[in-house]
């Protein structure tokens, strides 16, 4: 067993759940669903992380991965569109959603049969551009609590992924990103709690 690895990802299991819980239903359906196709695999790949760090299963590590590909590309488009209905008066349209998790689907399937390996980082770095400027364009549109919030959630989860070329101890590099990437989902939920809020 390693107990600090169980415990960190255990943490972001738990902050991507209250998060998503806490949040983002009080936004709709259409964003719920959004968010939770980003937010509800992270924890869900964190716990079977923490399964796996705990020795119960070495399949634990394959699910983790599985659902690691759904955050990279099916979140990835619900991370997109969700962000921007933090920003917009309404929520997207019924349609644009269909479109997103659809497109989304599709990624993860290219990923996950080999076809596109590649979209997979290509996702993720479309998706953190995203962020940014939806935090930048909340910041003018005078919505600071959210344009703030995602601005942290982003540089969070950018020190999360950056982390490990700066950490000479594999296990720290672990720990810190699963840490730092826990804190970016509060931060997003905190972003939807401004919204909520008006």
């Amino acid at each position: 067993m390693q107990l600090s690895h169980v415990i960190s990802d255990l943490v972001l299991a738990a902050s991507g759940a209250y998060s998503f819980v806490r949040y983002f239903p009080r936004l709709g359906v259409q964003m719920a669903t959004l968010w939770g196709v980003f937010l509800v695999p992270v924890a869900l790949a964190a716990l079977f992380g923490a399964l796996r760090f705990a020795g119960v299963h070495e399949n634990m590590v394959d699910i983790s991965n599985r659902l690691q590909q759904v955050v990279a590309t099916l979140g990835s488009c619900g991370l997109m569109l969700g962000s921007y209905g933090l920003i917009s008066r309404g929520p997207p349209q019924k349609v644009t959603v269909y479109a997103f998790l659809v497109a989304g689907l599709v990624m993860l399937a290219l990923v996950v049969t080999g076809v596109a390996d590649s979209l997979r980082g290509s996702m993720q770095l479309v998706a953190m551009v995203s962020v940014l400027a939806c935090g930048l364009a909340a910041c003018v549109m005078g919505k600071q609590a959210i344009g703030a919030f995602l601005l942290a959630a982003l540089v969070l989860s950018a020190a999360a992924v950056w982390s490990g070329g700066y950490l000479s101890s594999p296990a720290l590099r672990i720990d810190v990103f699963h840490y730092l990437l826990a804190a970016s989902l509060i931060c997003f939920g905190l972003a939807a709690n401004a919204k909520s809020r008006g």
